[in-house]
């Protein structure tokens, strides 16, 4: 175990091993987000940018949206395409919940439990509305 040397700049107190690791009664470091979380937020994020126009031109500027009634997406949910479309969707925003959550969340001063008990609920209610969302769209009987 190292020596330590205790000294005070503009009135905070520190700890400091001989080796120079801070050892202070410090908030835990904030940690820099996943690699993986990055990548997903950015690629979900990029397919949302293409998805999210295209569903809104599609079903409210092309389609007059008081003509969306139960039959109207019922034949549309006969074409494999939009099926895809819809679940693209779905799918495309919960990744991007969850990724988003988990960089804001490594970016936050909350502790650790907190963090983590955070991301399982969001990961958790993002998840089951993607997969019911997308079961409904491909299990359809019409």
């Amino acid at each position: 175990m190292a020596d330590q040397v205790e000294h005070e700049d503009d009135g905070a107190h520190e700890v400091e091993d001989v080796e120079g690791e801070a050892t202070a009664d410090e908030p835990a470091p904030r940690r820099p987000p996943e690699r993986w979380a990055v990548a997903a937020q950015r690629a979900s994020g990029l397919v949302l940018l293409v998805v999210v126009p295209t569903h809104l031109a599609l079903t409210r500027v092309l389609a007059d949206p008081a003509d969306a009634t139960v039959p109207v997406v019922r034949d549309r949910w006969t074409q494999p395409g939009w099926r895809l479309l819809e679940c693209l969707l779905v799918v495309a925003a919960a990744v991007h919940v969850i990724a988003v959550t988990r960089v804001s969340l490594s970016r936050s001063d909350l502790g650790g439990d907190v963090r983590t008990a955070v991301l399982a609920a969001v990961a958790v209610v993002a998840t089951a509305v993607a997969v019911f969302a997308s079961a409904v769209v491909l299990t359809a009987p019409w």
